[in-house]
């Protein structure tokens, strides 16, 4: 299956990859939740709803798409307990997004 969601910037090459990150949330009460960053300047989030059977394929249902205009994203986080999630952009600055 193909997950198209995050474009390339520029010109379409072997090396011009749009996603920059991929993380999953590590508290159990937050686990099925699931973010994507990349080079569009967009993150993400995912909720992934899973099967008892081993064969049948997850349910991914988008919940949020976050946009920076001029910038992208290069790194996320999610935070230890809550369902909070820090995007490192290419400006320098670190955000925290919390209304999810």
């Amino acid at each position: 299956k193909t997950f198209n969601y995050h474009q390339s910037v520029g010109k379409p090459n072997a090396y011009s990859f749009g996603v920059r990150g991929c993380v999953f949330h590590h508290n159990n009460k937050y686990q099925h939740l699931w973010a994507t960053a990349g080079d569009d300047g967009k993150i993400y989030i995912f909720y992934c709803k899973m099967f008892r059977d081993k064969f049948a394929d997850p349910i991914l249902i988008p919940l949020k798409i976050l946009y920076l205009k001029k910038h992208r994203f290069l790194d996320l986080k999610w935070h230890k307990t809550q369902p909070w999630i820090f995007g490192a952009c290419s400006d320098g600055v670190t955000r925290l997004y919390t209304a999810l």
